[in-house]
């Protein structure tokens, strides 16, 4: 479980850094900030369900419920991202 909420830290801090990116060169319109800011929350969301069960206070199953929906998330939201970065800034690359 460490490994799968790494992964979800590591989305996180990709998502600040562009969107810290974004904000100093312009380019992607609000709506599209705003979902990136989105995407942003529900990372927060799993990782805090994650430490939740590391905790004790939420069981397996009540994680694997959510785990099938956030792995379809984090795949789409990371190819979503990959591409965005490639196309504004091609020589640039994100540690996942």
């Amino acid at each position: 479980m460490e490994y799968i909420k790494s992964r979800f830290v590591s989305l996180r801090d990709n998502l600040m850094l562009i969107l810290d990116f974004l904000s100093e060169i312009g380019g992607p319109s609000e709506e599209q900030i705003d979902n990136y800011n989105i995407m942003k929350i529900k990372t927060n969301f799993f990782i805090d369900e994650i430490d939740f069960h590391l905790r004790g206070d939420v069981t397996s199953e009540q994680l694997m419920e959510y785990l099938g929906v956030y792995a379809i998330f984090y795949h789409r939201s990371r190819t979503e991202l990959m591409k965005l970065l490639h196309e504004m800034c091609p020589n640039r690359h994100l540690n996942w």
